[in-house]
């Protein structure tokens, strides 16, 4: 019984092993990105009453309805830990120190059709825009099919 359960059982095994391996991922899998990259600077937040937030907007072409509904974004701001330089995937928690005061803020993106937008709020309901660290190098990734 074992010797004919195992010799059904090899062929099946090595069919399928040969389907994985012939059938795995390419490296082309048809989809195209987009690095897109923002410096802002301390003087182009501009405060939102409505949202409680720093906010700068960008218009973006490449944010066509298309990659709206159906493309994939991942933003990131670089920021220094120390003298290090490190790129923090957004949304990001960072501590700041501004005369004396401690700052948890959150640094986020925003994405609508046609435009890119930044943001930094704290808990703490306002933050003064000199305690913004200046500039904020951001990077923005679009993947789409």
């Amino acid at each position: 019984m074992k010797r004919r359960l195992l010799s059904f059982f090899a062929p099946v095994m090595a069919l399928a092993a040969a389907g994985i391996i012939f059938s795995s991922c390419s490296d082309d899998v048809g989809a195209e990105y987009l690095d897109e990259f923002y410096k802002v600077t301390r003087s182009q937040w501009a405060w939102n009453e409505d949202y409680e937030r720093w906010e700068v907007f960008y218009d973006n072409a490449n944010v066509d309805s298309y990659m709206y509904e159906y493309g994939v974004t991942n933003g990131y701001v670089w920021l220094y830990e120390g003298d290090v330089e490190t790129r923090k995937q957004l949304e990001y928690n960072y501590l700041v120190v501004y005369q004396g005061e401690y700052y948890d803020i959150t640094i986020g993106y925003d994405i609508s059709p046609r435009s890119i937008g930044f943001y930094i709020y704290t808990p703490e309901y306002y933050i003064p825009r000199e305690a913004i660290p200046s500039p904020l190098d951001f990077k923005v990734t679009l993947m789409w099919q």
